[in-house]
């Protein structure tokens, strides 16, 4: 997994996916989502894709967060999963 920008987040969601389909179905398997895939999912704006940028979100519309999530979704729905959880504790941070 690299770190990549991208004016896209659905793009930048399906580069993620891609680069993790070979051990996903396993952490699905196992329950566990490994640290460094937790991290790299940070690092890339995707654990707040639809948080703005000043907060380390990539600024995402609503429409373009369900491409993330379905393209993470796709491969892995842990991943789907923690991005889902984290854009809603995001977001009531934001708002309260």
């Amino acid at each position: 997994m690299t770190s990549t920008t991208a004016a896209d987040p659905a793009d930048l969601a399906a580069r993620f996916a891609d680069a993790v389909r070979g051990d996903a179905a396993a952490w699905d398997a196992r329950g566990e989502l490994p640290a460094d895939v937790r991290r790299a999912l940070a690092r890339d704006g995707l654990l707040g894709a639809d948080l703005p940028p000043r907060h380390g979100g990539l600024g995402a519309a609503p429409e373009q967060l369900g491409e993330v999530c379905a393209r993470l979704g796709g491969v892995c729905g842990s991943l789907r999963a923690l991005v889902t959880v984290q854009g809603m504790v995001g977001a009531a941070l934001l708002r309260w």
